[in-house]
């Protein structure tokens, strides 16, 4: 261990995933794994720090028994939340808006189109989606009618023993989300030619249309895009095709492009991006606000944080309030991210080395021996 320390990391790994894990230190100046702890409690934190009182500059996630255990251990040195964490914190409050607005977008897209006349359509479609997808349309319904009730989101995952998650995304949509099809494959990226052909050849066979978007790069199954077309072989109902290339988005995909900086968008991207906006005011300004984010990040200005909260608080956006009522709890830090150069990138680094070390072991060696290990193996390299 050196004899002294400006600035470290800190981070949990795992020794079971799920089950129990540790904490490791980084010293951010030199690269180097400086010490393994058994576990990641506050006290043992607490107790670490406190027999490093030269620490002057600590960066973490903002795991909670972690900001604790270095207040109580470290008082005078600076914490730094992780700013990757908080992009990903901001992404999901978007992901979770995206899931909410999503159906109601689809179903106003729909609408517009004058030659329209059936009900909104599903992302992905099955050859007998009734039959296939009656347990799911249940479990919706039961979710909703729970929710409309009253009861807690804890309440119903534990109750109809699905994810919270599950049960977050389930309360805003009017049909499941399918488990196959557009979504497992890249077929949503030639709908639009598949229309085209279609509405060229209206007897052309689906085994034809499957070996021409074969030889374009698709990646499926011929069953999948028989599945898939079945509606519309049957019924030559273009229309409910072409607005499929419309609607087929991901909120997790059009999460990160909400965040992501436009020059970096590719041309189709920014399409997505525009067609969502335009139909939602709630995600333009839930974009606009990420981006005042992601732009104090880049550029190093936290001294606007206080300011972009209170316009986040006068927004109608539930989903980024949520966010920004987060960061309260923990401002200094995520002050500091937005001001200071200091990160966590390298301390993931050492974690996946740890985890490399760990499986070569097999399990059978104990605490202390890993441990030996990953510091040596550190020093080491450092040294080389």
């Amino acid at each position: 261990m050196p004899t002294s320390l400006n600035a470290v990391g800190i981070d949990d790994w795992a020794f079971t995933k799920g089950i129990n894990y540790g904490t490791a230190i980084i010293d951010l100046d030199r690269h180097t794994v400086i010490d393994l702890l058994c576990d990641r409690e506050s006290k043992t934190v607490e107790n670490w720090f406190k027999n490093m009182p030269e620490v002057k500059v600590v960066s973490r996630d903002r795991f909670s028994p972690y900001a604790m255990g270095v207040t109580n251990g470290s008082p005078n040195a600076i914490q730094v939340a992780d700013r990757w964490h908080l992009l990903k914190n901001m992404g999901d409050a978007l992901q979770t808006l995206l899931e909410r607005k999503r159906q109601g977008i689809i179903a106003s897209q729909t609408a517009d189109d004058e030659n329209v006349d059936v009900p909104p359509m599903q992302i992905a479609v099955q050859s007998h989606p009734v039959n296939r997808q009656s347990t799911r349309h249940k479990r919706l319904e039961q979710i909703k009618k729970m929710y409309a009730d009253g009861v807690a989101l804890k309440a119903i995952a534990r109750e109809l023993r699905v994810s919270r998650n599950t049960v977050r995304k389930y309360i805003h949509l009017h049909e499941p989300p399918s488990r196959q099809g557009i979504k497992t494959t890249n077929l949503a990226r030639f709908i639009e030619y598949l229309y085209t052909r279609m509405k060229e050849d209206k007897k052309v066979k689906v085994v034809k249309l499957f070996n021409e978007i074969k030889g374009m790069g698709y990646n499926g199954a011929k069953s999948t895009l028989q599945s898939f077309l079945y509606p519309y072989t049957k019924k030559r109902n273009l229309t409910r095709l072409l607005m499929l290339a419309r609607a087929s988005w991901s909120p997790s995909k059009v999460s990160v492009l909400l965040c992501k900086n436009e020059e970096l968008l590719s041309e189709k991207e920014k399409k997505v991006v525009v067609d969502i906006c335009n139909a939602s005011t709630d995600i333009m300004e839930a974009k606009i606000l990420a981006s005042k984010f992601r732009h104090m990040m880049e550029n190093r200005r936290g001294h606007l944080l206080g300011e972009w909260m209170e316009e986040v608080s006068r927004s109608c956006i539930g989903e980024l309030k949520r966010f920004a009522k987060s960061l309260m709890s923990d401002y200094q830090a995520v002050e500091n991210a937005l001001t200071l150069p200091w990160s966590n990138g390298q301390v993931e680094g050492q974690i996946n080395k740890l985890k490399t070390i760990k499986r070569q072991m097999y399990g059978r060696a104990g605490f202390e021996l890993l441990r030996k290990r990953v510091i040596l193996h550190s020093a080491y390299y450092h040294q080389n």
